[in-house]
Parts: structure tokens; C-alpha cells; sequence
């Protein structure tokens, strides 16, 4: 089954932040090939980040800044700036 799509889908803000946050990151799937040329209609932007704990603490530090929410729990109201 599909997970709910956010009220808004703002492709843009997600990668301007993750460079303000320097996480070292590529774009793939849907998006990717949007980008590139490709016909598509992506809902969502896959991401894959380098694996290191400051990238990854440079990442939760840019969801946190977007107010991200979890999207496997949709409603939860759990951020990523509450443990």
C-alpha cells in the first residue's frame, strides 16, 4: 500500500536543504530521471546519502530545520526533532 503524500510536495526545499546542511547526498528513481529528461511523474525524491555519522548528523540536522516528519507514520505527528 502507498504511503500518504504530504499536504505539499516541495522537491526543491528538500535538496536546497540538504546542501545548507553540506549532507552529501545523490538523487535517484523517479525524480532522477525527471531531472534528466526522462518522462516520469515522481511523488517522491529518493535519496542516498554518504554513510558517515557527520552526514548523518548533518541530515537529521536538515530534516529537523524542515520540521520532517516520519513518513511511515503518517498523523503520528513524530518529527525528527523528538527522539
Amino acid at each position: 500500500m502507498p504511503l500518504p503524500m504530504p499536504p505539499s510536495f516541495e522537491p526543491r526545499r528538500l535538496i536546497e536543504g540538504l546542501c545548507e546542511h553540506s549532507v552529501a547526498f545523490v538523487v535517484i528513481g523517479g525524480f532522477a530521471c525527471e531531472v534528466h529528461g526522462v518522462a516520469h511523474s515522481p511523488v517522491d525524491v529518493d535519496i542516498i546519502i554518504q554513510d558517515s555519522e557527520v552526514n548523518a548528523a548533518a541530515l537529521l540536522a536538515a530534516l529537523k530545520a524542515m520540521n520532517a516528519v516520519h513518513a511511515r507514520l503518517p498523523g503520528s505527528g513524530k518529527s525528527f526533532a523528538r527522539p
